[in-house]
Protein backbone atom coordinates (compact mmCIF):
# COMPACT_ATOMS: atom_id res chain seq x y z
CA UNK A 1 0.00 0.00 0.00
CA UNK A 2 2.70 2.02 0.78
CA UNK A 3 5.11 1.48 -2.02
CA UNK A 4 2.55 2.32 -5.07
CA UNK A 5 2.10 5.66 -3.68
CA UNK A 6 5.85 6.25 -3.65
CA UNK A 7 6.10 5.99 0.29
CA UNK A 8 8.75 3.75 2.13
CA UNK A 9 9.12 3.16 5.74
CA UNK A 10 11.45 0.86 7.11
CA UNK A 11 10.63 -2.92 8.41
CA UNK A 12 10.91 -1.78 12.13
CA UNK A 13 8.82 1.12 11.70
CA UNK A 14 6.28 -1.03 9.53
CA UNK A 15 5.77 -3.63 12.24
CA UNK A 16 5.25 -0.81 15.24
CA UNK A 17 2.54 0.58 13.50
CA UNK A 18 1.04 -2.64 12.01
CA UNK A 19 1.12 -3.87 16.25
CA UNK A 20 -0.74 -0.59 16.85
CA UNK A 21 -3.02 -0.74 14.40
CA UNK A 22 -3.63 -4.41 15.26
CA UNK A 23 -4.01 -3.66 19.06
CA UNK A 24 -6.25 -0.84 17.90
CA UNK A 25 -4.07 2.07 19.69
CA UNK A 26 -2.66 5.21 18.84
CA UNK A 27 0.42 5.37 16.98
CA UNK A 28 2.09 7.93 18.71
CA UNK A 29 5.83 9.09 17.38
CA UNK A 30 8.52 11.70 17.79
CA UNK A 31 9.46 11.90 13.85
CA UNK A 32 8.17 12.11 10.92
CA UNK A 33 8.73 8.70 9.11
CA UNK A 34 4.78 7.89 9.87
CA UNK A 35 3.54 11.12 8.62
CA UNK A 36 2.05 9.29 5.21
CA UNK A 37 -1.66 9.54 4.22
CA UNK A 38 -2.11 5.93 3.48
CA UNK A 39 -0.98 4.74 7.44
CA UNK A 40 -3.07 8.26 8.71
CA UNK A 41 -6.20 6.95 6.75
CA UNK A 42 -6.22 3.67 8.85
CA UNK A 43 -5.11 4.32 11.96
CA UNK A 44 -4.80 7.59 14.54
CA UNK A 45 -1.07 9.10 14.27
CA UNK A 46 0.22 11.99 16.81
CA UNK A 47 4.17 12.94 16.16
CA UNK A 48 4.94 15.09 19.59
CA UNK A 49 7.40 17.07 17.61
CA UNK A 50 4.33 19.16 16.16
Amino acid sequence: MLKPAGMHLSTTDMLIAATARSTGDELVVADSDFRTAPLEDVMAVTNLRE
